[in-house]
């Protein structure tokens, strides 16, 4: 879940025309044995777990916000909703300082 490493950050600004998605973890069909898909779902329980803590001590989504990521196994905010649940810290724009170096892929 890519919100995780951006809670990662000290400072974490964002566009007034993003959105987030926080989510519950996610795998796709698989034709396995049974054994590795118990241990699959294993592993998902564990992130799901981990997920959820780092979230809960770095934002404040409200209860029916938890709701919809258990019921409904994701919940999309808007910018502002994000900088109201503590997801992000401040709306605005980025730019790299003046005479950093960029590099593109």
């Amino acid at each position: 879940m890519a919100v995780i490493a951006y809670l990662g950050a000290h400072k974490r600004l964002t566009n007034a025309h993003a959105f987030f998605m926080i989510h519950k973890m996610r795998s796709g069909e698989m034709h396995a044995p049974a054994s590795f898909l118990h241990l699959q779902a294993e592993r998902m329980r564990l992130c799901d777990a981990a997920c959820t803590a780092i979230i809960q001590e770095r934002c404040r989504i409200p209860d029916d916000g938890w709701t919809r990521i258990n019921n409904d196994h994701e919940l999309n905010l808007s910018a502002e909703e994000a900088k109201s649940f503590g997801v992000a810290n401040e709306i605005g724009e980025f730019s790299p300082p003046i005479g950093s170096e960029i590099f593109s892929w």
